[in-house]
Order: structure tokens, then C-alpha cells, then sequence
């Protein structure tokens, strides 16, 4: 966010930004699951879901989705994706 110039933004900020560029948000804030049906998909996000807010539990769940080849296959618009250690479950709006 900070080279983005977004540091303190609100998040409906950061959710246009995405949507305009085609980025899938990916963070550890479960409140953009949210946002994703309160603007019907506007952006994909991938919501990261651990009890240990550090690198290495991080790092875990980033390698499952890329194990699963879903970072490459995510959509930029409709899909919320809601990944831990154990579980991965991709939701996609249709419209």
C-alpha cells in the first residue's frame, strides 16, 4: 500500500484502486469478504484466515494456493476466496 500511495486509505479506496487496475486483493482482514457481496464482486479477493497473524503462517496458506495453481486462475472480478492452513473455499458472484 505504501508505494501505492494507499497507507491509511479507506478500504472502499483500495477496493476501487483494484477493481480499476484488475488486481485481486489478498489480505488477512476478514471484513473485505464484506465488502465483496456489498459491491457484488467488483474485485476478487483472497482472504487469508490464520490464528497466527505472522510471516511463517503466511507464507503456509500463499503456498497452498499456489500449490492448487489457484493464484494463476483467480479472476479478477467475482470470486472471494477464503484460504487457511487446512481449507481453501472459492465463492464467485454471478451476476
Amino acid at each position: 500500500m505504501r508505494e501505492l500511495g494507499l497507507v491509511g486509505e479507506p478500504d472502499e479506496v483500495i477496493i476501487e484502486f483494484a477493481a480499476r487496475h484488475g488486481w485481486v486483493i489478498i489480505t488477512g482482514d476478514i471484513e473485505f469478504g464484506k465488502f465483496f457481496y456489498e459491491l457484488l464482486g467488483k474485485t476478487s479477493i483472497i482472504v487469508l484466515r490464520s490464528p497466527f497473524q505472522n510471516l511463517p503462517a503466511t507464507l503456509k496458506i500463499i503456498q497452498a494456493l499456489d500449490h492448487n495453481d489457484l493464484l494463476r486462475q483467480i479472476s479478477p472480478k467475482h470470486q472471494l476466496v477464503l484460504a487457511s492452513q487446512g481449507s481453501i473455499r472459492v465463492r464467485t458472484y454471478e451476476n
